[in-house]
């Protein structure tokens, strides 16, 4: 399958793009990555900290902080994620402390609007899925990346994503192809709902959508468990697929703990 994936700012045609191998242990994977943008991930963990603060107030942004560690550390036991020991990993080279790190996962995926689209090419037949990331931080610009995430030296799925953040928002599996997007739906309230789905051992969005990429090869059969695992927050999902020169899709809009249609 060859796709257009793309959350980059208008301004940045083509981020660098790094490897990230799955055969090194968690902790190391982003490593040399991490190395050469500290000062910009600082910057960023500065930025959402004020942020969250102006949101839910000076006194109760270190308290959120807290509870989002500790809900963290509650699913990653559970088995429901994979990516603690990598989120320890960053906050070691980094020096930012775990607690921040966990918020700005969290944050990364609450705060974002985008727009998501399924075409093809009529003269090639190339399917193109197509994605904006609208964001206030224009700091991120300059954490854009793409990555090869790979095993056995063999890229197992490619994403375009941000350094820090180890969820895929955008992605694509290489083996038999198909590509997701996540959109996220503000319906308004959502906060306490989210934080209760979340301590039942929902997923974060980001997350599951990373877990499907990498373990599951088949279109329909990632399209169904993006239908049908608890997830903290209402999203959507754009799956797009090919098979004999043909492009499909199905877009998914999810309740928390259920499809609400496709």
């Amino acid at each position: 399958m060859s796709s257009i994936i793309c959350n980059v700012p208008v301004d940045v045609s083509v981020p660098p793009r790094f490897i990230v191998n799955l055969d090194l242990p968690p902790m190391l994977r982003w490593q040399y990555i991490l190395r050469l943008y500290i000062d910009q991930l600082r910057e960023v963990e500065k930025k959402i900290e004020s942020m969250v603060n102006k949101i839910v107030g000076q006194w109760i942004g270190p308290m959120l902080e807290s509870v989002l560690s500790t809900i963290m550390a509650g699913i990653t036991q559970l088995g429901l994620v994979y990516y603690g020991q990598e989120l320890k990993g960053i906050s070691h080279t980094t020096g930012i402390p775990l607690g921040k790190l966990v918020m700005m996962q969290f944050v990364y995926e609450c705060v974002s609007c985008c727009t998501s689209i399924i075409c093809q090419d009529e003269e090639t037949n190339t399917p193109m899925h197509i994605r904006s990331m609208d964001w206030g931080l224009d700091v991120l610009k300059q954490l854009t990346i793409d990555v090869d995430f790979q095993r056995n030296g063999q890229t197992v799925f490619k994403a375009t994503t941000w350094i820090g953040y180890v969820g895929i928002l955008t992605g694509m599996r290489v083996e038999n192809g198909y590509s997701v997007s996540v959109n996220f739906r503000h319906t308004g309230g959502q906060l306490t709902t989210n934080l209760k789905t979340a301590l039942a051992s929902g997923w974060p969005i980001g997350f599951l959508v990373r877990e499907i990429l990498e373990s599951i090869p088949q279109y329909d059969l990632a399209v169904e468990q993006l239908a049908q695992s608890p997830i903290i927050a209402p999203c959507y999902f754009t799956i797009c697929g090919t098979s004999q020169n043909k492009t499909f899709g199905t877009l998914l809009t999810r309740r928390q703990t259920s499809e609400e249609n496709r």
